[in-house]
C-alpha cells in the first residue's frame, strides 16, 4: 500500500492526478486499478516468492525496473507495479485460449482430460525410461491462472492439450524431437516463478512378474485360508444384517468375460471405451487380462463353479464393480499407460465407486511426479473421505525410496499399500519393503492365488505378486463398507491395519508377519467380525 501511494503522489508531482483505485486481478491478466491515465498492467500475485513475470505488451512504465527479460516478457520483484503509459480507452483485455475439453469430470473436485504420446514421439532416456519427446507436464502455482500455461507453451512453439485442473497439472504438446529438446524445454518451464514444477510424462507399469470346487484342491484355497475369507463369509451370512451396496471402480488393462465367470449377479459395468475385451490378452491367455486377474479375486460368479469371487460370494447384487482400461484408445496410443493417464481413469472410475483398486505404478519415477501424485490423493481425501485407493507395494524387491514411487501413500489416510507374503508366510522375494519414505500397510499372500481359469480348464496361480495380493484387501474393504456404510476411508484402512494378524499358523508353528509388508497379514474374517460387533452393539444401545 506504500509503495502505491508514493507512486501516485511521484505521478501528481509530474501533472498527473491521482483519481481511482479499482478492483485487481492475478499476475498475468489486465487489472483495472487505475490512476488517472496510468493502468496497472501487472502487480505481483499473493503468494509472489522471488519475483513474477509480466507481458510487456504496450507502453509501460514501473516503480522498480525488471530483473531480467526474454524478449517482451520480463521478471519484476514482487514489490514492483507496471503501469500502462496510455489511456484507457486504448487498453485492451488480454484473451488466452480456453483449455481442451474435459473428457472426466469429478463433481465438487474438478475436471480434465489428456493426450496419449504417439508412438513415434517415445524415446528412451536413461533418468525416465521411455517417454514422449514432445510432452511435457508443468504445476502452475496454486491461484495462477491457466493463462500462464497457454504463455508457456506459445514460447515453447507447443500448446496445452491435457489438464487436472484440481491438482493444477498441465499437459503441454511441444514440438521437441528428441531428448535434448525435451531437456530444453523442461528447463525454460522450471524457470519459470510461476511454475512449481516440471517433469517428463512417464508410463505407469503393471505389478506383475465356493472354495470346495475342484479348481482349489491342491491347496489351491490356501491363500483364502490364511486371510480367512471363508470364516468371514460364514461370519457374514450368519450375522442377518443388512447390507449396503458395495461400489468397487478397477483401473487395469480391461476385463475378457468370454471364460464365462461375470454372468451372474454381480453388476459389472464395462461402459467405458474400451474396458471390455474381445478376446484374451496375449500376455494373460489363461486369466483374460491382467486385469480380469484381479476381477476374478475379487468378483468371479459364486454360483457358476470354478472360480468365486471373496467379494461376490456374500454381497451377490449388492456387489457393482466398474472396470476401467486405462491403455484402451481414450488413454493410450501406444499400448503403455501413461502418468496423467492414471489419475485421470482413477478419478473416471471414482466417479460411480468409493473403492479404488490400483495394481500398477512406478518405482523410478520424476520425484516431483511423485509430489503430484500426493497432491491428487490429498485432493481426494479432502472433498471425498469415503473414497480409498487400495495399491500395490510393487515387484521391484526392495526397500522402496518413496520420492521416488507413484502412486504416492506414505502416511495417506485414504491410501493403502498392499504387500506380498507367501502361502508359508514369508516375505515374498520380489515384494517391495518398507523403508524411512515408503509405507507398505499390509501383507497379503497374493503370489500363489488361483488368479486365472480359461475355458479349457487351465488354472493360473502363480506369479501374483502385489498385483493379485491388491483384490483382497479390495475384497475386505468392500465387505466391512457393505456391512458399514458410514465408515470412512481412514476408518478402513486403520481397521484392516488394526485387525491384521501379527502370525499365522504354518504346520502347527507361528511364522511372524514379515516387518518388511508392515508386521501385519490381512484378517479379512478378524475385520468382517470387528464390524458386525459393533454394529450389533448400535442396535442393542439403540433398542435400549
Amino acid at each position: 500500500m506504500k509503495i502505491l501511494i508514493i507512486l501516485a503522489f511521484i505521478l501528481i508531482a509530474q501533472g498527473v492526478e491521482a483519481i481511482e483505485v479499482g478492483l485487481t486481478q492475478e499476475s498475468g491478466q489486465i487489472q483495472i486499478t487505475q490512476i488517472s491515465n496510468n493502468n496497472i498492467m501487472c502487480s505481483a500475485p499473493s503468494d509472489c516468492f522471488m519475483g513474477y513475470f509480466c507481458d510487456l505488451l504496450s507502453p509501460h512504465i514501473s516503480n522498480i525496473p525488471p530483473t531480467e527479460c526474454y524478449g517482451s516478457r520480463c521478471v519484476y520483484p514482487c514489490d514492483a507495479i507496471v503501469y500502462y503509459d496510455l489511456p484507457l480507452a486504448r487498453i485492451e483485455p488480454i484473451e488466452c485460449p480456453p483449455l481442451p475439453d474435459s473428457t472426466v469430470v469429478i463433481p465438487k473436485l474438478g475436471s480434465g482430460t489428456f493426450k496419449p504420446p504417439e508412438p513415434e514421439s517415445l524415446i528412451n532416456t536413461s533418468q525416465w525410461g521411455e517417454v514422449p519427446a514432445n510432452q511435457i507436464l508443468v504445476v502452475t502455482r496454486k491461484g495462477c491462472s491457466h493463462c500462464i500455461v497457454h504463455e508457456l507453451a506459445s514460447r515453447l512453439n507447443g500448446e496445452v492439450v491435457g489438464y487436472i485442473d484440481f491438482i493444477s497439472l498441465y499437459q503441454i504438446e511441444t514440438s521437441g524431437r528428441n531428448e535434448e529438446e525435451l531437456r530444453e524445454a523442461l528447463s525454460i518451464a522450471k524457470a519459470d516463478p510461476d511454475i512449481l514444477m516440471a517433469f517428463a510424462h512417464q508410463e505407469v507399469f503393471p505389478e506383475q512378474n465356493p472354495l470346495d470346487d475342484p479348481v482349489y484342491s491342491n491347496k489351491g484355497a490356501k491363500s483364502y485360508q490364511i486371510a480367512g475369507v471363508p470364516q468371514s463369509w460364514d461370519t457374514i451370512n450368519s450375522s442377518r444384517l443388512s447390507l449396503s451396496d458395495a461400489r468397487i471402480g478397477v483401473v487395469d488393462d480391461g476385463l475378457y468375460k468370454g471364460y464365462g465367470e461375470f454372468n451372474g449377479a454381480v453388476r459389472i459395468n464395462t461402459k467405458s471405451n474400451g474396458s471390455l475385451l474381445t478376446k484374451p490378452s496375449s500376455d494373460y491367455p489363461i486369466a483374460g487380462s491382467h486385469g480380469t486377474g484381479i476381477m476374478n479375486i475379487l468378483a468371479a460368479d459364486p454360483d457358476n463353479g470354478g472360480l468365486v469371487g471373496i467379494a461376490s460370494e456374500p454381497l451377490r447384487n449388492k456387489l457393482s464393480v466398474t472396470m476401467i482400461n486405462m491403455v484402451s484408445p481414450i488413454y493410450s496410443k501406444t499400448g503403455d499407460a501413461w502418468y496423467m493417464g492414471y489419475m485421470l481413469a482413477l478419478s473416471q472410475a471414482a466417479i460411480g465407486a468409493d473403492i479404488l483398486s490400483f495394481s500398477w505404478g512406478n518405482s523410478e519415477a520424476d520425484p516431483d511426479a511423485v509430489q503430484e501424485s500426493e497432491e491428487f490423493f490429498k485432493e481426494w481425501a479432502n472433498t471425498y473421505p469415503d473414497h480409498l485407493f487400495i495399491c500395490s507395494a510393487g515387484n521391484d524387491g526392495k526397500a522402496i525410496d518413496g520420492s521416488r514411487r507413484f502412486p504416492y501413500s506414505y502416511h495417506q489416510p485414504n491410501v493403502i499399500t498392499v504387500g506380498c507374503i507367501n502361502n508359508d508366510g514369508t516375505l515374498q522375494r520380489d515384494s517391495n519393503r518398507i523403508s524411512d519414505t515408503f509405507e507398505v500397510t499390509i501383507g497379503v499372500p497374493g503370489d500363489q492365488v488361483i488368479w486365472g481359469k480359461d475355458d479349457k480348464g487351465r488354472i493360473e496361480d502363480s506369479g501374483g505378486e502385489t498385483s493379485m495380493s491388491v483384490p483382497f484387501v479390495t475384497a475386505t474393504a468392500a465387505l466391512v463398507r457393505s456391512l458399514d456404510p458410514s465408515l470412512d476411508a481412514s476408518e478402513i484402512k486403520s481397521l484392516l491395519a488394526r485387525t491384521a494378524r501379527k502370525s499365522i499358523d504354518i504346520g502347527g508353528k507361528q511364522a511372524a508377519a514379515p516387518k518388511e509388508v508392515g508386521g501385519g497379514i490381512l484378517a479379512t474374517d478378524l475385520a468382517v467380525a470387528e464390524v458386525i460387533a459393533s454394529m450389533k452393539n448400535s442396535t442393542e444401545t439403540i433398542a435400549s
